[in-house]
This record gives structure tokens, sequence and C-alpha cells, in this order.
């Protein structure tokens, strides 16, 4: 009987471990009854890890848009891979690299990613290091990579 209430524990301390990992962060409140931030109404339907999403920085007021967004570089891919941001207002986008290997996050201001957005480049994130970008965007649509593996890890944003 000792050992099965030992293991009841184990498994109860298992379960809430996996519960806090696995949260539903996605939907953190904005202090508006119905709203979620921006990364719990983004466009992918990928979650990132429990870091990802709760930043907890203010959010704009006037336009219901988080000023801070988290995202994860791991494997061959960022979660989320499209989110929005609000313009004209300083954004922080901070960079986790939860994978194996070295990342980059570089925004441009063309699909095709010619035109490098100024300031807005993290450089090399070794894996397990974090790494932002803090400027200001122009209302518009942005696109993002990873410069070690231009054609895998993509991405796009919009300021509005």
């Amino acid at each position: 009987m000792k050992y099965l209430r030992v293991f009841l524990f184990l498994m109860l301390g298992v379960l809430i471990a996996a519960t806090i990992a696995c949260g539903d962060d996605d939907q953190a409140e904005t202090g508006v009854p119905g709203e979620t931030s921006p990364a719990a109404t983004r466009d992918d339907d990928a979650t990132p890890e429990a870091t990802g999403d709760d930043t907890g920085g203010p959010t704009g007021a006037a336009t219901g848009l988080d000023d801070e967004v988290q995202v994860q570089a791991a494997d061959f891919s960022f979660t989320p891979a499209t989110f929005s941001v609000p313009a004209g207002v300083p954004v922080k986008i901070e960079v986790r690299n939860s994978g194996n290997l070295s990342h980059t996050l570089t925004v441009y201001s063309d699909e095709d990613r010619s035109n490098r957005v100024p300031g807005a480049d993290t450089g090399t994130i070794e894996a397990g290091e974090d790494a932002d970008i803090e400027t200001t965007f122009d209302s518009g649509e942005y696109f993002f990579r990873c410069e070690i593996h231009p054609t895998q890890m993509e991405g796009e944003f919009t300021a509005r």
C-alpha cells in the first residue's frame, strides 16, 4: 500500500508538470473581456513551449496588440510563424533558440526577402540561447527567415 501511495504521488507530480509545460499559454488575457493576445490569435496552429507566449509585457491599448512577441526557433521552424504587432511604436521580438542548431531571425520588408529592415536582425543565436530585436515597424507586411536555414525557416508578420 505504501508503494501505491508513492506511485500515485509521483504520477500526480508528473501530471502537474505536464500541465504546466503544455498549458494553454495561448490564452493570455489582454484585460479586455473576450479578447486574447495576438499570440492566441496567430495565424498558424503551432503551439510554442510554455515560455513562448505569456510575455507579461504591456499591451497596446489602442490596438489590442502586444508590443512584445516571443518566437521560438527549433529544428527547422519558427513558432509562431505568423503574428501581428502594433505599427509606429517600439516593438520587441524575443527569439528563443530551443533547438540543437544555431539560428538567426532577420526581418525583410519584401516577400522576396531582399530588403533587410535596418536594426531587425538577431545575428547568430546559438542552441539554448535567446536574442531579441527592438525596433519600430511602419504599418505593413514583413517577412523573416533564418539566414542559416533560409529555405526552411521563414515567417511573416503584420504591423498595424
